[in-house]
């Protein structure tokens, strides 16, 4: 959820553009910052941080969050190269990625390796 805030308020603040009062837009700014930094101190590629569970789904919200708010790396860490070989590994021979959700994991799976956040 860290990852969907972050992703939600760079959304509005862009799409808000110049009609965001100056304090608001540092509000945001402020909040993307506590959220990256959580996501900084709780880095993982390997499991959903605590929580466990929904790793892919985890993975493309990482991937949209960075997309969104420009940032490569987290804590000296490359999530998308990190994240990539940790779902190369993962993959089933059938190509999908099957988990308690195999047909959204291999869908998360795959938005996260295709890295389908276009930043604005």
């Amino acid at each position: 959820m860290t990852c969907a805030g972050a992703s939600i308020l760079k959304i509005a603040q862009v799409c808000a553009g110049a009609k965001l009062p100056r304090s608001v837009s540092k509000a945001i700014d402020n909040g993307v910052e506590a959220a990256l930094g959580w996501l900084k101190t709780n880095y993982n590629v390997t499991a959903n941080p605590r929580k466990g569970d929904w790793v892919k789904y985890y993975l493309y919200g990482l991937e949209r969050a960075c997309a969104l708010t420009a940032t490569d790396t987290l804590a000296g860490h490359s999530g998308y190269v990190e994240g990539s070989k940790y779902l190369v590994e993962k993959q089933g021979q059938r190509g999908d990625w099957w988990d308690a959700y195999s047909e959204p994991d291999t869908c998360f799976a795959l938005l996260f390796l295709r890295r389908a956040t276009t930043p604005r």
